[in-house]
């Protein structure tokens, strides 16, 4: 509530929450979270996919267009996405590798 007072979007765009990964990541300069920015950048990835699922979803039936056009166009703005490695540090996203062997 204080933030949509302030001005804020009471529903954030996906590229706001890859701006605060990003404002994140240039604060530690990629070194280990602390644990307040841990908790913090994991809402925020949260918020970047719930956002991104919700945007997404392609109405049928209602008439109203799909929103994945504009999300894609916010993108193209970003030059980075930051994620959080298993390391607890951000990092690019084009240099996490999933590791599913068991």
């Amino acid at each position: 509530k204080l933030f949509v007072s302030l001005g804020a979007p009471e529903n954030p765009m996906p590229l706001q929450y890859a701006k605060v990964l990003e404002e994140f990541y240039n604060l530690t300069n990629g070194d280990l979270l602390e644990p307040n920015e841990k908790t913090a950048t994991y809402k925020a990835v949260f918020g970047l996919f719930h956002r991104l699922t919700y945007q997404s979803l392609i109405q049928s039936g209602g008439g109203l267009p799909s929103q994945t056009q504009t999300i894609d166009d916010s993108f193209q703005k970003l030059q980075c996405l930051y994620l959080p490695s298993s390391k607890s540090r951000l990092v690019k996203s084009t240099d996490l590798v999933f590791d599913d062997t068991p």
